[in-house]
């Protein structure tokens, strides 16, 4: 069997290498916390970036936006819409006011 000598330049890359992949690994886990372990594993065994799982979680956590309910969808009645019209197109405070209330 043949014995295999690394250089010591080979050694120091590899280590490198691997205390990468250990901080990459470290910083998925800080991050998922054992939320979305399905996620966290994947990330680390495809070799995600960090950036690429923190969006995902972000995706994964971020709020279902079809729970809020909708308030007030009509803000702007008819007639505050016409009397911005009327108020943009030169029409005087006077006339405005003879024509619309205040809540207008």
């Amino acid at each position: 069997m043949e014995n295999k000598h690394f250089s010591d330049a080979q050694l120091q890359t590899y280590y490198e290498k691997l205390l990468t992949d250990q901080r990459r690994v470290a910083a998925i886990e800080k991050i998922g916390g054992g939320k979305f372990a399905d996620l966290e594993a994947k990330a680390i065994e495809e070799g995600w970036a960090v950036e690429k799982f923190h969006a995902e979680y972000q995706h994964r956590t971020m709020p279902d936006a079809t729970q809020f309910q909708k308030t007030n969808t009509n803000v702007l009645k008819t007639s505050a819409l016409e009397a911005i019209a009327l108020s943009s197109g030169g029409c005087s405070s006077v006339y405005l006011e003879s024509q619309f209330d205040e809540k207008t």
